[in-house]
């Protein structure tokens, strides 16, 4: 007879896309499902800069308050006043195409008033949106609408598309196109494309996939699509909806957003790992850093917008055995070490001993509700020495040591 609603504080919202700004680390987009696209611009929170189902969304990487929206099946919207006013600019009915559910659009990393768009074809601005022009010719296929779009940091004339299972590349900024996808990669859809932009070269680059099966989760080049070798090891049987190169230095690792969560592996790592501690577990439809803090940021399509520090670059180890896995960063350190551990098969312990054998520090570890665990040990507290140290997890039969250097 009586409800009282008990749902106020849920963070539920359906996030297809984000967009971080570079200059306000608290500047977020959020493209929604039935809840528009909102911008925070800090201390107010969230509020509603366009409507009907947010999509992708862009803030400039140059200037903050030029902004750009969509929502479902392609209408795309532009602010020049940080979000305060939106005016349309391009809808792909007015030149008779038609687009995916979330259409996929790119920015010039170097000259923001160029921008990319993919529907049937490629559609190209030089003018903040005000106009637009098809740009692709023949090579590009005139079937099925674009899924996906990368372009890269250092070369933006090397621009990568999707349709279905195939991807796409052009070198001449979207004027001809070749398929480099071939017999090596799977025959499922692509959820999401991306550079690696530590590879100044511009040939190496990842595809994730759809689908409920093992393995055949993301894919990796090194050759702009000559050959490609599957990095799903590690990630779980469900879609991999996005993937993101740290190109913050050399090593950074990549991050996969899938169903339930994030994974991430470096170039020194055999698999992928889990990246979710406190994270639930969501599908995470996109992934973005905010470069000044340090911070990687996950759009979750049922719980919002979630953060966490990127791993720090090229100073983790990580080691397995069987089922046990060890993650130690950074390392060499000044003093304080960060230490994530999985595959706890029953209790466990992780010790810290010097170089003859004494304990330092003993702690006892326990599986709870799932086998992965993090800690922060600040080594410096305990008066050592600069010098070599090393770190034990034990859970059964299973054991590794990882050296780490205090320096």
């Amino acid at each position: 007879i009586t409800w009282i609603d008990i749902s106020n504080t849920l963070v539920i919202t359906q996030t297809y896309r984000i967009g971080v700004s570079q200059h306000a680390a608290d500047w977020f987009l959020m493209g929604n499902q039935d809840n528009n696209t909102n911008l925070s611009r800090g201390a107010l929170g969230f509020l509603r800069a366009t409507g009907a189902d947010g999509m992708e969304c862009i803030i400039s990487h140059t200037n903050p308050n030029l902004m750009f929206t969509s929502a479902q099946n392609g209408p795309i919207n532009r602010s020049f006043d940080g979000g305060n006013s939106f005016t349309g600019v391009f809808s792909p009915g007015n030149v008779g195409e038609t687009s995916q559910w979330i259409t996929t659009y790119v920015m010039d990393p170097f000259v923001e008033e160029v921008l990319y768009a993919g529907y049937r074809n490629i559609y190209k601005t030089t003018n903040f949106g005000t106009s637009w022009s098809k740009i692709n010719d023949n090579s590009f296929p005139a079937v099925n609408n674009v899924s996906a779009m990368a372009i890269h940091k250092w070369w933006p004339d090397k621009i990568l598309a999707t349709k279905g299972n195939n991807v796409y590349a052009s070198t001449d900024a979207g004027v001809t196109w070749s398929r480099i996808s071939n017999a090596t990669t799977p025959t499922r859809n692509i959820s999401y494309v991306a550079f690696d932009n530590n590879d100044l070269t511009g040939n190496t680059l990842w595809a994730t996939y759809t689908g409920y099966v093992s393995g055949f989760k993301c894919f990796k080049t090194t050759d702009f699509g000559a050959t490609w070798t599957d990095e799903s090891a590690g990630l779980p049987g469900v879609s991999a909806w996005c993937v993101l190169v740290d190109d913050e230095g050399t090593g950074g690792g990549t991050y996969v957003g899938t169903e339930i969560g994030v994974y991430y592996k470096n170039d020194t790592m055999s698999q992928f790992v889990p990246y979710m501690n406190g994270l639930p577990n969501v599908s995470v439809f996109e992934l973005e850093i905010q470069k000044n803090t340090k911070k990687l940021i996950a759009g979750t399509f049922g719980r919002g917008i979630w953060e966490t520090d990127l791993l720090i670059t090229g100073l983790e180890t990580y080691s397995k055995k069987n089922d046990l896995e060890l993650l130690t960063w950074p390392n060499p350190t000044s003093g304080t070490v960060n230490i994530r551990y999985d595959g706890l098969g029953s209790n466990g312990t992780m010790a810290i001993s010097d170089l003859n054998g004494r304990t330092l520090i003993k702690r006892e570890l326990s599986p709870g509700n799932g086998k992965m665990g993090e800690m922060e040990v600040d080594l410096g507290s305990l008066g050592l020495n600069h010098g070599i140290y090393f770190i034990q997890l034990s859970s059964g039969t299973d054991q590794i040591v990882e050296k780490i250097i205090i320096r």
